[in-house]
């Protein structure tokens, strides 16, 4: 059951892959978000953190990251999360 939910979880997630796979003509900035992101995810996500160091406001991170991706920075949060979480899972001894 846990092996089969893990599945269905990777097949959606693993399609924020395509995310990565369709900026490499897109905002400079976008891919500071993602790489922000990658650094932070496994803290609570804070729009005005990320928009402090981007020196951007969080209206128009948002609309950006949602106009470059086509996915919201939050939807690709919870992704990134749901992405570790089954790596963590398939590398523990807890669903054998």
């Amino acid at each position: 059951m846990l092996k089969t939910l893990l599945k269905h979880l990777q097949m959606h997630v693993f399609e924020l892959d395509d995310v990565h796979s369709s900026l490499e003509k897109k905002s400079g900035h976008v891919e500071k978000m993602l790489d922000w992101v990658e650094v932070h995810f496994r803290q609570p996500f804070s729009l005005e953190s990320l928009s402090r160091e981007l020196h951007l406001s969080p209206y128009h991170i948002s609309h950006l990251f949602k106009q470059q991706t086509g996915i919201t920075l939050s939807d690709y949060v919870a992704g990134r999360r749901i992405r570790e979480a089954c790596v963590l899972l398939e590398n523990t001894d807890f669903n054998r």
